[in-house]
């Protein structure tokens, strides 16, 4: 931004030399930046933010001195809507056509008409008095401010923003006389232009108002303070707000490089004095349209306690065409959100429908199916799952019924079950018993078997004995026979012998 700056001659923004390191680390990165010119100052935080609110650059030479934007085109852009850019919002550009340059310096293609219309959302049908728009049946939208402290080339009441005429009391007291008259109303939303860019006295004049009505029971505060002048979140200002509890402020930042130190100062000084900070951002084609950009901002505005909200497709606003994106690409930076990073930071994304028809939000195709049964199911990496539907609520009771009647039937068969388990088990003991009887006899058997077995044993040795003395009888036979037959063998020589003597005998004595 300082080499763009130091291109003018006569129009310089002041800076320090320091400046442009000061805004190179935004909270939403790995380092905090150290505060710069604008958060280190003499001036009391009161004449800070309103010098820095007039000296914004708000003409086409200023542009074309700072800039080098083409004079003529940015006079014919500034007839179709006014330029503000103030000093510390400015410092923030880092080069020509960055993040932050695309938000609030004019582009010609703010010339392109397309589809897009003056009052897009048809606040102006549901507005029964000039300063409300009753659209819900419990809260209205009040606008109490037509200025900004920037003026966004995206904006969506570009009808009404930066008109130059000042806002009456009497505007402002017919807008809290409709809230007084309508008890239904609970929850208001005080937007603008910026409300924060009034007086404090007009500021506490109209929570003050608010409060006191007793069907009131919510404020809501829609600002782009804290992003874009953040000094203006000054001691004093918090003071009023944090009397009128509960105050809500819903806040607008866009990108990682809005997250400064002098931002999460305005924030903390609001946290600390408990007003809850949701933020709404607007998908914007070349300024954020990425998942990594919005995933930095989101987590970084978790680190400042301040709640990603919405992220708004961008209003069919005349003059906008150019910064419209389709609608898939913020579906595909859902699904890069969710699942990937605390569900605390994952904003809820919107359609603000046109004609009227309200904030619808959209969601990526988790729903796969579903019936009366189960719903299938997709998660953040593409995994399937079952969810059973509940049961209806009478056939339970039905089935209940039945369930405790067959309880009865089963808990009777199995008493019955259980008795002839009994018998069974009686009958088991009888042949348990019977088969003990059947092993001591099989054990007699077992024991008369042996008695045999040995008596046997004492016969076949009996008979081998008896075979023995045989066989020793059956010798002695032979013996005998033996000697028989010597003792015939003797009696046949002794025969023979007789015989011959007395053959000898005769002839001795005869002759």
């Amino acid at each position: 931004m300082s080499h763009l700056l130091n291109q003018t001659s006569n129009q310089e923004i002041p800076q320090n030399k320091d400046h442009a390191s000061a805004h190179e680390k935004s909270i939403g990165e790995t380092k905090t930046a150290e505060p710069n010119r604008f958060s280190v100052t003499d001036e009391s935080e009161d004449v800070q933010w309103k010098r820095l609110l007039r000296e914004s650059i708000q003409t086409p030479e200023q542009l074309h001195d700072l800039f080098g934007e083409n004079l003529d085109e940015m006079k014919v852009l500034e007839k179709e809507f006014n330029i503000r850019v103030n000093p510390y919002y400015a410092s923030l550009i880092k080069e020509k056509n960055d993040a932050i340059y695309k938000q609030v310096i004019p582009d010609s293609m703010e010339l392109i008409k397309g589809c897009c219309v003056d009052d897009p959302l048809s606040e102006e049908r549901d507005s029964p008095v000039q300063s409300i728009t009753h659209r819900y049946p419990d809260r209205v939208l009040f606008l109490v401010a037509h200025e900004c402290a920037i003026y966004c080339r995206f904006c969506t009441r570009k009808r009404k923003v930066s008109d130059a005429s000042k806002i009456s009391l009497k505007y402002l007291k017919a807008g809290i006389d409709y809230i007084a008259n309508h008890p239904e109303v609970r929850d208001i939303v005080i937007s603008g232009g910026d409300p924060l860019t009034l007086a404090d006295s007009r500021i506490e004049y109209i929570l003050k108002s608010l409060r006191e009505i007793p069907h009131v029971e919510i404020i809501r505060i829609g600002t782009k303070i804290p992003c874009v002048l953040p000094q203006r979140i000054t001691k004093k200002l918090v003071n009023i707000i944090k009397k009128y509890h509960p105050v809500y402020v819903n806040t607008h930042f866009n990108h990682p490089s809005e997250l400064t130190v002098e931002a999460k100062l305005a924030c903390d000084r609001l946290a600390d004095a408990g007003v809850p900070i949701g933020n709404q951002t607007v998908l914007l084609k070349g300024v954020n349209d990425s998942v990594e950009i919005m995933r930095d901002l989101m987590k970084g505005l978790l680190k400042m306690r301040v709640r990603p909200y919405y992220i708004y497709q961008a209003d069919l606003v005349k003059g906008t065409e150019h910064f419209r994106t389709d609608v898939e690409k913020g579906l595909e930076i859902i699904r890069g959100l969710r699942g990937h990073i605390s569900g605390l930071a994952v904003p809820h994304y919107v359609i603000d429908a046109p004609g009227g028809g309200g904030k619808i939000p959209l969601l990526p195709h988790y729903l796969q199916s579903i019936d009366e049964e189960k719903v299938v199911l997709r998660n953040f990496n593409g995994e399937v799952f079952v969810y059973d539907q509940p049961l209806d609520v009478n056939l339970m009771q039905i089935a209940n019924q039945n369930n405790v009647m067959l309880k009865t039937v089963v808990d009777g068969a199995k008493t019955v079950v259980d008795g002839a388990k009994t018998v069974v088990d009686g009958a088991k003991t009888v042949v348990d018993g019977a088969k003990t009887v059947v092993d001591g006899a099989k054990t007699v058997v077992d024991g008369a078997k042996t008695v045999v077995d040995g008596a046997k044993t004492v016969v076949d040795g009996a008979k081998t004995v008896v075979d023995g003395a045989k066989t020793v009888v059956d010798g002695a036979k032979t013996v005998v026979d033996g000697a028989k037959t010597v003792v015939d063998g003797a009696k046949t020589v002794v025969d023979g012998a007789k015989t011959a003597v007395d053959g000898v005998k005769p002839n001795g004595y005869g002759g």
